[in-house]
């Protein structure tokens, strides 16, 4: 029994395929371990398996990939961190735009308001000069700072 089972696993570290090549008649190369009409075999070499020294720089390389995938990863990190804090700035500008249009409409609200009341009295015309400089510099400024 230990006889057969060392003679084939002998025969079985020995044995390797012969690869035989030939072109077919539309220009195609084709391989196959079988013999055919008008193929030629080829040296096939096997493999050398992978030594210490070849497991060592595997893991050397695959050291090299994590820091590089580490140094990825902290960029893309630093990237996002400065765009949510641009996005920050720009919503509290967008929050100050928004209070200062809102403040515009209601100083022109307001000189409106005074406006009318100023009417029903009786007016001067100092004053209506005046509620129009307000009533035009508020309109101009909403209109340069409000869409």
């Amino acid at each position: 029994m230990s006889r057969t089972l060392f003679l084939l696993l002998l025969i079985s570290s020995t044995c390797y395929a012969q690869v035989y090549k030939w072109v077919d008649e539309n220009g195609n190369v084709h391989f196959s371990d079988m013999p055919r009409e008008g193929s030629t075999a080829i040296a096939v070499e096997a493999q050398k398996p992978m030594t210490v020294e070849a497991e060592s720089r595997a893991e050397e390389i695959n050291q090299r990939i994590k820091s590089t995938n580490d140094w990825l990863s902290e960029k893309r990190k630093k990237e996002e961190r400065l765009r949510s804090k641009e996005q920050q700035r720009i919503d509290k500008k967008n929050q100050n735009d928004q209070k200062r249009c809102q403040s515009l409409k209601d100083k022109i609200s307001q000189n409106e308001f005074h406006w009318g009341l100023i009417k029903t009295q009786g007016y001067k015309q100092s004053q209506r000069d005046a509620y129009s400089v307000r009533k035009e510099k508020y309109q101009s400024e909403f209109s340069r700072h409000c869409r």
